[in-house]
């Protein structure tokens, strides 16, 4: 059984009219009577005779009401109930501006045209800055003759019948050698160059300017039969005085890409430890990566250090302590 067709309804012709928004009765009358609604067409009434007026002085012409002022245009296809709803405007108008003249913001007045600074912001360096004192005499203290007398041996002394011609002194952590500072230029170190700078001057404010020697290297640690630039001048690179600790800020290769020809061995870096033991001078490493990426074999080997915020002094004491002898 096929559905009945709803009935149309009186909505159904209002939805139409609003649609089709028809210009006059008439058109309005064709589109119901195509959706099934039949509007009558009402009979004009027959206008009244209008009975004719004596004037005894001169007639005044009537005056048209004057129109009101025009505020918007309107399509014509607007109906009268729109105009109606229209008709309460406030007049308003538009100025225009000459093409290429800046509107700007009404009542916010213009910023002043500064120049772009070029000074980069200051650098948050690897280490704090407040315990970078401590750091430095946990990693780079030596064990010297520098303290008090040493009063049981020089009683064994006197016991034995020896002449005391130099009164021994008790050894005491010192950093009075000072630091030899080996720098790596290697690609892989590049994006720690700001901290290889600050750190050195930061040494150099601890230790004083003259305790301070600074070689560069790139990649590999340097050997006996390399050359070391520094300052403009070439030479061969030589240990430091005996008892005067390294201090190496490298990556000891971790971070190595694919094709760096800088390439780096574990061996390389334990036969420098050997050449420098040989010296005299202790060896400590920083190295911007954590404890999870060091080399095993270099970690029984060297003492290396994690270059991060959070190394503390003590945690270089309990690093330095636990390490191998230097």
């Amino acid at each position: 059984m096929r559905p009945s067709r709803p009935p149309i309804s009186l909505g159904d012709g209002v939805r139409a009219l609003g649609e089709l928004r028809p210009r006059n009765d008439e058109t309005a009358r064709q589109i119901l009577a195509l959706v099934g609604i039949r509007v009558a067409t009402p009979t004009p009434a027959a206008p009244s005779p209008r009975p004719p007026r004596e004037v005894d002085v001169e007639e005044v012409p009537e005056q048209a009401p004057p129109e009101p002022p025009v505020t918007q245009e309107h399509d014509d296809d607007v109906g009268d109930d729109t105009e109606r709803l229209l008709g309460n405007v406030l007049p308003s108008s538009l100025d225009r501006r000459p093409t290429g003249e800046s509107a700007g913001i009404v009542g916010v007045p213009e910023l002043p045209q500064g120049e772009a600074s070029s000074e980069l912001p200051p650098i948050e360096p690897l280490l704090l800055p407040t315990w970078l004192r401590g750091i430095a005499s946990a990693a780079l203290s030596v064990s010297l003759p520098d303290g008090p007398p040493d009063v049981e041996r020089v009683v064994d002394e006197i016991a034995r019948g020896h002449a005391i011609t130099d009164v021994p002194r008790q050894r005491m952590p010192t950093l009075r050698r000072g630091v030899q500072l080996l720098v790596d230029r290697s690609v892989r170190m590049t994006p720690f160059a700001k901290d290889q700078e600050w750190l050195d001057e930061a040494l150099r404010r601890v230790l004083g300017d003259e305790r301070v020697q600074r070689h560069h290297f790139t990649g590999a640690p340097p050997g006996d039969d390399d050359a070391d630039a520094t300052g403009g001048e070439t030479r061969r690179y030589r240990p430091p005085p005996p008892e005067t600790p390294v201090l190496a800020l490298t990556d000891l290769g971790i971070g190595q890409p694919i094709f760096d020809p800088s390439w780096v061995a574990p061996d390389d870096w334990l036969a420098f430890a050997g050449l420098l033991r040989r010296a005299g001078c202790p060896l400590v490493v920083l190295v911007p990566y954590p404890s999870s990426r060091w080399p095993r074999r270099l970690a029984r080997e060297l003492t290396i250090l994690q270059w991060d915020r959070g190394t503390s002094a003590a945690t270089v004491r309990g690093r330095v302590g636990s390490a191998a002898p230097r």
